[in-house]
């Protein structure tokens, strides 16, 4: 037996309950240690009016998400010296941006 199957049986009871709470319809869990896939549980519906469930392979819009991740990465390439937040678009762009992709004034 797994010696984390008691730690997911006690997430996955947490994960319904805060489901209930905040009306969540589904959702999927996936937990890692870095190296391997330790854990996946789907949990409620995908399509409520049709009672399609949530698989491990059903597919989430992100929403803003995306925004985070972005952010992130582009953190990560200016710790490691390969970005510079102030340079001018067109210095990792080819292309010209539009004149009403402009980039708004800001402080350092």
């Amino acid at each position: 037996m797994n010696p984390l199957r008691e730690v997911f049986d006690h997430l996955d009871a947490f994960i319904v309950q805060m489901m209930q709470t905040y009306n969540t319809p589904g959702l999927i869990v996936a937990l890692t240690d870095r190296e391997n896939l330790l854990h996946v549980s789907a949990y409620g519906y995908a399509d409520l009016e049709r009672g399609i469930p949530v698989t491990p392979d059903t597919l989430f819009e992100t929403g803003s998400d995306g925004k985070a991740f972005t952010a992130l990465a582009l953190l990560k390439q200016v710790e490691a010296g390969r970005l510079d937040l102030h340079a001018p678009l067109s210095t990792y762009l080819p292309c010209r941006p539009r004149q009403h992709f402009r980039a708004l004034p800001h402080s350092r």
